[in-house]
């Protein structure tokens, strides 16, 4: 997996305490701020593409407790920009600097508690952007975390091309609307499937917008816009990857499930803890029957409060726990295709120094199944991530097509990577769910095979079998 930020630790402390410390920092300075700005964005679809795609000088996700008032949320939120204001004014008092920072919140649109604060830092006369202020936290049941990018697994670069005339082929057009694949990444592209695809496209009956887009604040399109504007049609694929797995396990005339398109990442496959918490959020709320997470961060250990507590939330959902399958990751190199059935060496296995969330939340919370791709058995592919500990299933992907998944508008180049054993693995769990009335995640683990003993440990549960053409 790629990122372009490392990880940053948790902030665990509370905002009164930021605000109290940066207080005293200008007391001591005697100064007054002069240069911040303050602009709520809500999902009222107010956008400034200069700020929202800006390297952030602060960038905090805040869950409020519950029964917080909206009035209380407004002076929580002001008493960060203040904050940050009176910090930035002592620097340049203190320094002769003309530092000056532009504040923003994003609201999530479905979850009145969850909001990211940000700042933007700008240079005037030639200054440098300003030393990041102090670590503070959250008032009394608050949550403060830092916010955390995303992205998804690495794939060929520069020789990746979609056919877009090799449409995804569909069988049974038969629907079971009470059954709902939720699918988190970076959207849809429809025109890639034939036109039964329609038909299978979740929309929410209790309001008249659903939502889609979790990606409004950098995209300035609607909530309910999902196009997979990726050049690699990553979202795209790995709905292809769920439907044609979900078909290969299920009977011909099996109903296929509604699929909830789930835009948590850009065009450049890029999101965070804010619009994955989100869209996690948003999946409970309409009782989705699984999620498919192809997607995930290197969080060394360190665990974020806010994604914690949605993915919490999806292991208490109401009838029954919703089930997340993640991405296990890839480690962060250009992927070259002839190396793909290789050994991978020891630096590839999470351990808890080296775990990647949300697939490595399998360690605490139920309904979290980790997923890689296999090769000869129980070997990891060379780039993907391996673990005996946090890695729940791995997908065996026989020669010829090793370590990589056809989609049709990708024959030449195909889809490798833990991105992609996921909704393989989403797929068959699917399948199992919908055909045994009464199945749940624990009973469709009998389809998984036991590791052999003295093999390589690759997987703590066992692995599903893919050695046929889709």
């Amino acid at each position: 997996m790629k990122k372009t930020n490392p990880f940053l630790p948790e902030i665990p402390k509370m905002i009164f305490r930021i605000t109290f410390f940066l207080s005293l920092l200008l007391i001591l300075f005697g100064c007054k701020s002069k240069l911040v700005t303050n602009k709520f964005i809500t999902n009222s679809g107010v956008y400034n593409p200069l700020r929202t795609d800006s390297p952030k000088w602060v960038d905090w996700n805040i869950l409020f407790h519950e029964g917080a008032t909206s009035q209380e949320i407004s002076i929580q939120l002001n008493a960060f920009c203040s904050s940050v204001n009176s910090y930035i004014d002592s620097l340049n008092r203190a320094n002769g600097t003309d530092y000056s920072v532009t504040c923003d919140t994003f609201h999530c649109p479905c979850d009145p508690l969850l909001y990211n604060f940000n700042a933007t830092a700008a240079s005037a006369s030639g200054s440098t952007i300003p030393p990041p202020p102090p670590k503070g936290g959250g008032g009394s049941g608050d949550l403060v975390a830092f916010n955390n990018s995303f992205t998804v697994d690495t794939l060929y670069e520069g020789s990746f091309k979609i056919n877009d005339s090799l449409k995804v082929t569909l069988g049974s057009a038969l629907i079971d609307s009470s059954k709902t694949l939720a699918v988190m990444d970076t959207g849809l592209d429809s025109t890639l499937f034939e036109n039964k695809f329609h038909g299978l496209l979740w929309n929410d009956p209790d309001s008249n917008v659903t939502i889609r887009n979790f990606q409004w604040f950098h995209n300035g399109f609607p909530l309910n816009y999902m196009l997979d504007d990726d050049k690699q049609k990553h979202g795209t694929a790995v709905t292809a990857v769920a439907l044609k797995s979900f078909e290969k396990s299920g009977k011909p005339t099996s109903p296929k499930p509604r699929i909830m398109v789930l835009k948590v990442l850009n065009e450049n496959s890029r999101g965070s803890t804010f619009t994955i918490s989100c869209g996690l959020s948003y999946a409970a709320q309409k009782h989705a029957t699984l999620v498919n997470a192809s997607l995930g961060y290197y969080s060394h250990g360190i665990v974020d409060s806010v994604l914690r507590h949605y993915v919490a939330l999806c292991n208490s959902a109401s009838p029954t726990p919703l089930p997340i399958l993640a991405a296990a990751g890839n480690i962060p190199v250009e992927h070259i295709p002839g190396s793909l059935c290789n050994t991978p060496n020891s630096g590839n296995e999470l351990n808890e120094s080296r775990t990647f969330h949300p697939g490595s939340f399998s360690l605490n919370f139920p309904n979290v199944i980790s997923v890689t791709t296999l090769h000869e058995g129980n070997t990891a592919c060379f780039y993907q991530n391996y673990s005996s500990t946090y890695v729940n299933v791995g997908v065996v992907n026989s020669k010829p097509s090793c370590c990589k998944f056809p989609v049709s508008f990708s024959p030449t180049a195909g889809y490798e990577g833990s991105s992609f054993a996921t909704p393989f693995a989403s797929g068959q769990i699917m399948a199992c769910l919908m055909q045994s009335p009464g199945a749940t995640i624990s009973s469709c683990k009998s389809q998984w095979s036991t590791i052999p003993a003295g093999q390589v440990p690759v997987t703590v549960g066992g692995k599903f079998i893919d050695n046929t053409t889709p």
